[in-house]
This record gives C-alpha cells, structure tokens and sequence, in this order.
C-alpha cells in the first residue's frame, strides 16, 4: 500500500474520531469582481474543522509577521471554486464564521502536508 494512501486513511480516521468536537463554520467563499472591480456575490458553505481560538504570530509567503486568532484544520478536502484570479481551496479573500460569531480572513498561503490534494489543510484566521 502506498504512503499516500496510508496517511489519507489516517487522517480520515482522525476526522471520524474527532468529529463531536469539530465546529461547524460557514466559508463565505470570494467569486471575484467584475470589470469595474465590484465584487460578485459572495457563497456561503458550511464545513466543519478543528478550531483552536488563540493568538499567534504567524509569518506569511512573502515574510511579513501577522497576528492571527485561530487556526482551523480541514481533514475533509475543501472544494474548488472555478473563478479567474482566485486562489483555490482557500482564497485571501474568502472569510469564515466560527461557531461563536467571531469572523476572520484567511492568512494568504494555505498550509497542506502535500502539493497537489492535500492530506489535509491548516488555515490561520486574522
């Protein structure tokens, strides 16, 4: 059996065994702007993931130091959202709503434990 395909039947046992204390949130998903630079209309989807709430500091792709408030960790895999100019699973752009009403934007550059389909994805909220 593959490596992959190990550590994918890992973390969807972790996903099974962690789901009572995984919140659901809402992605309000960026479609991109027109032309003139106004936005479309926003999607919004529910997921669930692990959340831990705490401050942090966290340094981005192009090495700038950002305080974020939360991380959320995907076992699922997150779909792709066909719009030009946007950043797919998880786009700057995009916000999320926890559970407890608190809404961040996503840090630009989504960690994953692979290229390509990620095992699994780790997205820090400022």
């Amino acid at each position: 059996m593959p490596l992959d395909s190990i550590i994918r039947s890992a973390v969807k046992i972790a996903d099974k065994v962690s789901d009572p204390v995984q919140e659901t949130l809402t992605h309000v998903v960026w479609r991109g702007a027109n032309g003139l630079g106004a936005p479309y209309p926003t999607l919004a989807v529910t997921c669930k993931a692990l959340v831990e709430q705490s401050t942090k500091m966290v340094q981005t792709k192009d090495g700038k130091l950002v305080e974020t408030m939360a991380k959320l960790t995907f076992l699922k895999p997150m779909p792709n959202y066909t719009v030009a100019g946007r950043t797919n699973p998880i786009d700057g752009n995009d916000q999320f709503i926890l559970a407890d009403g608190t809404v961040g934007k996503p840090v630009p550059g989504v960690k994953g434990l692979r290229k390509g389909t990620p095992f699994l994805l780790e997205v820090w909220l400022q």
